[in-house]
């Protein structure tokens, strides 16, 4: 009996993501529709234009723990400002869930770190941020310049 209920949820997981995967492939049929489209105005205005040459633009995902502009800077400066000591990258992800309010069972918990590690190595760059060791997991210590 178990396995019927196993594959039964097995099946709905596979039509989910294969409904997943038909809207996906309709977003890309009409992309590349639009760039047909482009490709043969650009060679209207310029017919000898190699189009070979053009490469794809990297396009930014949204971030969606900190909304706001500069919101993560902020965020993680104000946390080193009030710690008593160095914070992990890892820790100062666990204060980003508890303090936003963020379900820890939907979120990408992984992408959060790596946000925070990113906004971390920016302040690093200009000075505000020092990386201080590492702790027994291998997250990079942080507490601000002095």
């Amino acid at each position: 009996m178990s396995q019927s209920h196993a594959v039964s949820a097995l099946v709905s997981l596979r039509n989910q993501f294969a409904g997943k995967m038909s809207a996906l492939q309709q977003e890309l049929d009409g992309v590349s529709s639009n760039i047909r489209t482009l490709d043969a105005a650009i060679k209207l205005f310029d017919p000898d234009f190699k189009l070979s040459t053009l490469k794809a633009k990297r396009t930014n995902s949204k971030n969606v723990f900190f909304a706001k502009h500069g919101e993560a800077s902020r965020f993680v400066l104000q946390t080193l400002r009030e710690a008593s000591a160095t914070l992990s990258t890892n820790e100062i992800a666990e204060l980003a869930i508890n303090q936003k309010g963020l379900n820890r069972s939907s979120i990408d918990l992984k992408a959060l770190r790596a946000c925070i590690l990113t906004t971390l190595s920016r302040q690093r760059i200009k000075g505000i941020a020092v990386e201080r060791g590492r702790d027994k997991d291998g997250a990079i210590m942080w507490s601000l310049g002095s």
